[in-house]
């Protein structure tokens, strides 16, 4: 496939299929990487290896996203970001890295990025090289500037970002590589997928409970004008607010269970997506005819081979716990269904109370109008929690594994 021509004539043109891997020691030194890799760079092989890898480091890169890269890696887990590179002759490069610990050092694999994804993060890494240099910005400080950004954008963490915008380029270069995606991230994907509706829909919930947040307290005034104390509308209200808050209770355990349970599928899908391109660049050592006598190829198809393996490994664990907690999901929607049960019913018989009483209770009409406006809406939003239930519980009891780092 021919790489096209891209519109900054700066910029190095990359073709879609193409993946560059590196791999260091722990401080950063190349010791081996693939043809593909310093062909694009434009260094030779003696000037690469035993270099640092920030020999390709560009000016524009903030200083806050490797801040944040090397703090992942150094606490044992696999990163990825967006990256522009500098080749030899000055030109530049973007590339999406996933970077992951490997036996005394680190594993570098890249793709381009084909997803709309970058035209967002090109003027955010510009913003933040500006206050960097402008504002004498800190590594940490931009770092911090850089997530709450990504916040803004709708990301809870930089990790989620990552896992969103890896799924996004992965997606991508299958599609534009006219191939369909491996059965574990179209997996990973309909999780996600579901579990961001259940959360929607869990926010909607509390928004509407907010809406009849004062009712109790309009029936017992209603009960006090109507009522000589101890009444049956009285005793409604009373129902009506402990309900509430039990519901409420409820509503926020299903919200933190569904957080817990969407990290873990974000980087469940995030793994899958990098171990599918380690797999693919494992065997590509053995053919690869422009490597030096310094790299030996096998070595270093069995240290990606061996690294597969153990993510493979690591992901039944972690696959058992996504089921876990999907079941812990499941069970928190059920107990936020039998409390808009109970509600219900005080809605009924409040309704019967009504129509017992004279018309002077026509606002207790109105308020049984709303309850009945709000708490069928409720139920709505609860019907698409349980569809998303069941669609978690059955994509994690399926067979085929969701990678998680």
């Amino acid at each position: 496939m021919t790489a096209p021509r891209p519109a900054d004539p700066a910029e190095l043109p990359l073709a879609t299929e193409e993946i560059l891997i590196s791999r260091t020691d722990a401080r950063g030194i190349i010791e081996s990487g693939n043809s593909v890799f310093r062909r694009v760079c434009g260094h030779d092989w003696d000037r690469l290896l035993g270099a640092p890898h920030k020999l390709i480091r560009h000016p524009d890169m903030p200083a806050g996203v490797y801040h944040l890269f090397w703090a992942e890696l150094n606490a044992g887990r696999t990163v990825g970001a967006y990256v522009k590179n500098r080749t030899a002759d000055g030109r530049h490069y973007w590339v999406f890295a996933v970077a992951m610990p490997a036996p005394e050092g680190f594993v570098s694999i890249r793709m381009k990025p084909t997803s709309p994804m970058l035209d967002r993060i090109r003027p955010l890494y510009a913003t933040l090289r500006r206050r960097e240099t402008e504002e004498a910005l800190t590594p940490d400080a931009s770092h911090a500037a850089l997530c709450a950004a990504l916040g803004a954008w709708g990301h809870d963490s930089y990790r989620a970002f990552m896992a969103c915008a890896l799924e996004a380029e992965f997606t991508a270069r299958a599609e534009a590589m006219g191939r369909g995606l491996e059965a574990r991230v179209r997996r990973g994907r309909s999780l996600g997928q579901a579990i961001a509706a259940a959360r929607r829909n869990a926010a909607e919930i509390t928004r509407l409970f907010e809406d009849i947040r004062g009712v109790p307290t309009n029936i017992r005034i209603l009960a006090a004008q109507l009522e000589r104390g101890g009444g049956p509308i009285g005793v409604i209200s009373t129902n009506h607010t402990t309900l509430s808050e039990e519901m409420l209770t409820g509503v926020n355990d299903f919200r933190a269970a569904a957080e817990h349970t969407g990290r873990s599928i974000e980087e469940g899908i995030f793994r899958s997506c990098a171990l599918a391109l380690l797999q693919e660049v494992a065997d590509s050592y053995l053919g690869d005819a422009g490597l030096p006598a310094a790299i030996d190829p096998p070595r270093e198809t069995r240290l990606l081979r061996d690294l597969a393996a153990r993510g493979q490994l690591e992901s039944d664990a972690a696959m058992a716990a996504i089921a876990t907690q999907a079941e812990h999901f499941a069970k928190v929607a059920k107990g936020v269904k039998r409390h808009v049960a109970g509600l219900d019913v005080t809605r009924i018989m409040c309704k019967i109370e009504n129509a017992r009483l004279s018309d002077t209770t026509s606002g207790l009409s109105e308020i049984i109008d709303t309850l009945e406006e709000v708490q069928s809406r409720i139920a709505v939003q609860l019907a698409e929690i349980e569809r998303a239930s069941r669609a978690i519980l059955s994509g994690t009891r399926r067979g085929g594994h969701l990678h998680v780092a």
